[in-house]
């Protein structure tokens, strides 16, 4: 009977220690837990803080797209212009003989400010293609932040 007793005191000892050790790590999962998610939500606030530092360079982009558009419609007018100044050169050189160095030269000048309009208008047409891709590229940034979020929430 007392050995009962002395094994069932011991049994009941090791019971109480299996007990608090479980506690003890049961504790120590809590609280690594608890910092997981306090890392996991302080990352949602970063990834919250580029999301809209991104909204922010999309707007820049945008304008700047919109800033290239209006460059390449000026410069699609000022080619007609130029096209227009080539043809009232033309008609002034075959009305007035005597004047013919001086609208050769006003011929040359416009072929330059149309290979100079031209090479503007190739250059706003690139640069409005740059920004075009920009904003996709911002766009799936944007939507990749959102869906992290979600998974992160």
């Amino acid at each position: 009977m007392r050995t009962l007793a002395e094994t069932s005191a011991r049994n009941a000892a090791d019971i109480a220690t299996q007990i608090e050790s479980i506690r003890n790590k049961s504790t120590t999962l809590s609280e690594t837990v608890n910092e997981s998610a306090n890392t996991a939500l302080e990352e949602a606030e970063k990834g919250k803080a580029i999301t809209e530092e991104l909204v922010k360079m999309k707007a820049d982009m945008q304008s700047l797209y919109e800033g290239a558009s209006v460059l390449g419609k000026a410069a699609s007018e000022m080619n007609v212009a130029a096209i227009d100044a080539q043809k009232g050169s033309e008609s002034i050189a075959a009305a007035a003989e005597e004047l013919s160095a001086s609208v050769e030269e006003i011929n040359r000048s416009s072929t330059e400010i149309m290979t100079a309009i031209g090479q503007i208008s190739l250059g706003a047409e690139q640069a409005s293609s740059a920004v075009e891709q920009a904003v996709a590229g911002i766009t799936q940034i944007e939507q990749g932040t959102s869906l992290a979020q979600e998974r992160a929430n």
